[in-house]
């Protein structure tokens, strides 16, 4: 996921450039986050997909910060959103029939043999996903960030903490990526 994000999101901006003439400063939307984070909010706050975190941190988390609310509530209230946006555009990559104009809502109703022949839609899926990930991070945060303080202290290999890190997510990492699986992306 990480390499498709990397590569998609570059052209995306080289061929907005070439559109519009303005030139984007392209800084890499992904900073190496299975190999090099050290925590939970290391891996969504400097290593994973930063064009979206840059949005959300501009556009939900700061104005909730300026309105004096706690750095714990704006924290779960970008993962709530960010749950919302996955949503949305899942529904429309994966569920949506672009000719026939209707959601298909399960692979029974799916007779045109569309490429999310296999996948279910449910609502939820990503905001379950982002919700966990909101609370690994509040966790992260009440504790001080003990995990990455421990294993820094340990001198835990650099690679072995991502792979603590990324295991964190996986008891729910199947909602975010089964339906990319299915239609083959």
């Amino acid at each position: 996921i990480s390499l498709v994000l990397q590569f998609s999101l570059s052209g995306t901006a080289a061929l907005a450039g070439l559109y519009t003439g303005i030139q984007y400063e392209y800084k890499g939307i992904t900073n190496y986050p299975m190999f090099c984070s050290q925590s939970p909010s290391d891996f969504w706050g400097r290593r994973w997909n930063n064009l979206i975190h840059s949005d959300l941190k501009r556009g939900v988390y700061l104005p909730l910060r300026q309105r004096n609310t706690s750095k714990l509530v704006a924290a779960l209230m970008t993962f709530l959103v960010s749950g919302l946006l996955h949503e949305h555009v899942w529904m429309v990559l994966f569920f949506y029939n672009h000719d026939n104009k209707r959601l298909l809502l399960s692979s029974g109703d799916n007779k045109d043999n569309d490429i999310n022949q296999n996948a279910d839609y449910w609502f939820g899926k990503q905001l379950v996903f982002f919700g966990w990930n909101g609370i690994l991070l509040s966790l992260e945060y009440l504790l001080g960030g003990t995990l990455g303080t421990v294993l820094r202290k340990t001198k835990t290999p650099r690679f072995i903490q991502s792979h603590l890190v990324v295991l964190l997510a996986l008891p729910l990492a199947h909602l975010f990526t089964t339906d990319m699986t299915v239609a083959g992306g």
